[in-house]
């Protein structure tokens, strides 16, 4: 049997490479979908509340997107102002116009 230690604010499961996480602080996004975001500081949030849909798009303009975090072949995205409209748990990703989109259970009023 393997056991993985857990630290304090850290998740109990790693991510699948094409998930994103959703947690109070933001967003985890996993290895397979942070290719996207390489060559960027920041991503911009985007909400569909007709289609339930979420998407996150890179960018460099501070004033508009949150700050992106490396964290080894990962990305964290510091978001809790929109986070906190969705529902914690972790969502599979897919990469469509530019942007990492995934279906979310619900998003609530600001």
């Amino acid at each position: 049997m393997v056991f993985k230690r857990i630290e304090k604010g850290h998740h109990l499961i790693g991510l699948d490479p094409m998930q994103v996480s959703v947690i109070k602080s933001g967003f985890s996004i996993g290895r397979g979908l942070s290719e996207l975001f390489i060559n960027f500081n920041c991503a911009e949030v985007f909400f569909d509340n007709e289609k339930r849909l979420v998407g996150l798009k890179p960018t460099n303009n501070m004033l508009t997107g949150f700050k992106l975090n490396k964290k080894g072949r990962s990305y964290s995205l510091l978001a809790s102002h929109a986070s906190k409209r969705l529902v914690v748990k972790k969502y599979d990703g897919r990469i469509e116009d530019g942007m990492v989109v995934f279906n979310v259970l619900e998003i609530a009023e600001e």
